[in-house]
């Protein structure tokens, strides 16, 4: 017969009471921009009950096998203040940091697809594109009542397939030299012709690669 909690012994309700306030601890750690993984060795609990609490479990059963919806959504947030191209090694590497998850390729890649980072389609053969699109988080990796987040979203993509992608928060000045310098250094190995559908981002990469054809399509 399993004891209640108002009548459990004293050492057992001391245990219950020190498992909620990790449980309370770890929201706010999390929130606050901590990681799973830094918070379980602190505190010398497994990573699997940890993501456990943050998905509800208040009790050891907090065994995930995959990312739940808060772990997708701190990705997320991740990669859109990293500003950096992205594939699906890094964001593997942001969610082991983030989760303490070592996802396999296929799951990332379900993921990158399930988020509209990744293209079914394979591009023109011989031409890069680099196109732009507005962002919204999908409400498949929404928790209840959660604000989606949003921006833009950078596709680099060719006929061997995606080439990568960036995530910003914005499109402002300072971003699109940043996008333009991160997309060059990504292309620069890949001499090829180049489209895209954001003007001011054509005519950076024009400067940047004079040697190329950068066309700008609508």
């Amino acid at each position: 017969m399993q004891v209640s909690a108002k009548n459990a012994p004293l050492s057992q309700k001391a245990e219950q009471d020190s498992r909620h306030n990790l449980v309370r601890g770890v929201r706010r750690w999390v929130n606050c921009g901590g990681t799973v993984a830094a918070f379980a060795r602190a505190h010398g609990v497994p990573r699997s009950t940890v993501r456990g609490w943050l998905q509800g479990h208040n009790g050891p059963r907090g065994r995930a096998r995959k990312l739940g919806q808060f772990e997708e959504t701190e990705i997320l947030k991740l990669l859109l203040a990293d500003a950096g191209l992205q594939d699906w090694k890094s964001v593997q590497n942001t969610a082991r940091v983030q989760s303490g998850v070592q996802m396999s390729r296929r799951s990332v890649l379900r993921l990158l697809q399930k988020c509209g980072f990744v293209p079914n389609r394979a591009g023109p053969v011989g031409i890069a594109t680099v196109k732009q699109t507005p962002w919204e988080q999908p409400k498949v990796t929404l928790r209840t009542s959660s604000i989606p987040l949003t921006g833009i979203l950078w596709q680099i993509h060719s006929g061997r397939g995606s080439e990568g992608f960036l995530l910003t928060a914005d499109e402002s000045p300072e971003v699109l030299k940043k996008v333009a310098t991160t997309i060059v250094k990504g292309l620069r190995k890949r001499r090829k012709p180049v489209l895209s559908n954001h003007r001011q981002l054509t005519e950076l990469l024009r400067t940047a690669l004079p040697q190329w054809n950068v066309q700008f399509e609508k």
